[in-house]
């Protein structure tokens, strides 16, 4: 859902923009825990500055929000929805 100029919380399912040793992780290999759904993974990464993609392990509920350069590393994964930021809030 999101306004008529854009989908906020449109994601790809079953991909990940998470490569190990990619660099593109804005918080190191660290994730945001406990986070519910894709579209609240990507809410946050709206709000946080430098945040472009990101990744929701729908599984283990971890949140990976990635810079600028992540979609260079996208790959299929089963446990994983990503998506990318249009527009910030």
């Amino acid at each position: 859902m999101g306004p008529k100029e854009g989908c906020l919380s449109c994601h790809k399912p079953h991909w990940d923009y998470v490569k190990t040793g990619s660099g593109h992780n804005l918080i190191g290999k660290r994730a945001i825990y406990g986070v519910i759904s894709s579209s609240k993974c990507g809410l946050i990464c709206n709000r946080v500055p430098g945040c472009s993609f990101w990744s929701h392990n729908v599984n283990e509920l971890k949140c990976f929000l990635k810079n600028d350069n992540a979609e260079q590393s996208i790959d299929i994964d089963d446990d994983f929805n990503s998506g990318k930021i249009f527009w910030k809030l």
